[in-house]
């Protein structure tokens, strides 16, 4: 297997983690919002999807946080360009990316009654 084909395996198993475990918390602008950025991203609309996810990461939404970073660190692999990003940027969104994980896994995880 190709590391290109790894990586983008890895990539989307990142991308529907991040959706699954960022739906809690997300206001309703930010929802749509996000929305039309996955959407772009879904098209192929690299720019703009990066610029939509970049705008909601600089907010504090922790599921665009992870799919800059994922786009910013994956860039010229998977989408044939390079996304800049300031450190101070990225340490900014690295801090939401993990700001609701515990939140979201406990949110995604079943409870059990005995």
């Amino acid at each position: 297997m190709s590391t290109f084909i790894r990586l983008a395996a890895w990539g989307r198993a990142l991308l529907v983690g991040g959706v699954v475990f960022g739906v809690a918390g997300a206001c309703a602008g930010q929802a749509e919002d996000f929305q039309q950025a996955m959407q772009a991203y879904e098209r192929n609309h690299w720019a703009a999807a990066f610029a939509g996810f970049a705008a909601l990461a600089d907010q504090g939404d922790a599921r665009s946080a992870r799919m800059a970073l994922l786009m910013a660190r994956f860039g010229p692999r998977l989408y044939a360009t390079q996304f800049e990003v300031s450190a101070s940027r990225r340490q900014q969104w690295l801090q939401a990316a993990v700001s609701d994980v515990g939140t979201s896994i406990m949110a995604a995880t079943p409870s059990t009654t005995r």
